[in-house]
């Protein structure tokens, strides 16, 4: 099986552009960090690998981040992708709720559902944001992004991402998205059955083929990785944004904190020293910014 990676592609004839992605490694170690119960996880794979699709050009984007939000038992899901294919991305209650297929959906809509919306912030590389949303319609994660793309971006798009279960989570994921071209003759993209009919496993240049038929050119080749630029020396500029108060709650009540990265999930500790020293450093910036 391929490597993580994405394929970008377009079609000879100029209609449409492409990108298929492997995300087996990425998902699974996501999937081993947070733990999350079938509903949760089968979500979260779709939305990586989604995300993993993006039609950024990275040249101009340092990252994009993807939300998808609505009153069901998941709540939340949240994805990054950030230049050279670093991607990371965690569900707000990943073991809340059951998978199953009911009608209208394929199998995790009612994890969102109902209400809600899926919204997009990028970010350039001069680090200005632009965002914007738009409402969810059957929090099936793939359909709705590319309901996004129609409606704020106004590109006619096809995107689904590919499940493979396996006793121990998927045996493989992966992701293709096709957008329509700007041009004087309509492009028609695949069915969406069609882009599902695909095996997960198949070769990349296999789902580019369903994508845009048989003539096209691959333009470009990024590796994909689960990575998160979490670090303990942020973690403490949070805590010295907390009030002194508060400071003064976790060293003497608590004698120490513990603070959860939630799109890697790991722990860093945070013993009564460690918070003194915050504090001490929090009261003395505060005295010289006077």
């Amino acid at each position: 099986m391929d490597e993580d990676r994405v394929l970008i592609a377009v079609s000879r004839d100029g209609r449409l552009r492409a990108r298929a992605a492997r995300t087996t490694a990425l998902v699974r170690e996501a999937l081993r960090r947070h733990q999350a119960g079938p509903l949760g996880a089968e979500s979260l794979a779709r939305a990586l690998s989604s995300t993993a699709t993006f039609p950024a050009t990275w040249k101009d984007c340092e990252r994009v981040s993807i939300q998808w939000s609505g009153a069901g038992p998941l709540k939340t899901i949240f994805t990054e992708i950030r230049v050279g294919g670093a991607i990371r991305g965690y569900v707000r209650a990943p073991r809340a709720g059951n998978r199953c297929d009911l009608d209208g959906y394929r199998g995790v809509g009612h994890g969102l559902l109902p209400g809600g919306f899926v919204g997009v912030i990028r970010q350039d590389m001069r680090g200005r944001f632009t965002q914007s949303q738009v409402d969810l319609v059957n929090g099936e994660i793939d359909e709705d992004l590319e309901r996004f793309f129609e409606i704020s971006d106004q590109v006619a798009t096809r995107v689904r991402a590919l499940w493979s279960p396996g006793a121990d989570g998927p045996t493989a994921t992966a992701a293709v998205l096709v957008q329509a071209l700007p041009g004087d003759m309509p492009a028609v993209l695949p069915t969406g059955d069609a882009l599902l009919a695909l095996d997960p496993e198949a070769p990349l240049d296999t789902m580019l083929t369903a994508a845009l038929g048989e003539g096209f050119d691959v333009l470009d080749e990024v590796q994909l990785t689960f990575a998160c630029p979490c670090e303990r020396g942020r973690l403490e500029a949070g805590l010295e944004l907390l009030d002194v108060d508060d400071l003064l709650d976790m060293i003497n009540k608590d004698s120490g904190a513990s603070v959860r990265c939630d799109f890697c999930g790991e722990d860093y500790e945070f013993d009564r020293e460690d918070l003194e020293a915050i504090m001490v450093k929090k009261v003395t910036d505060k005295g010289d910014e006077a």
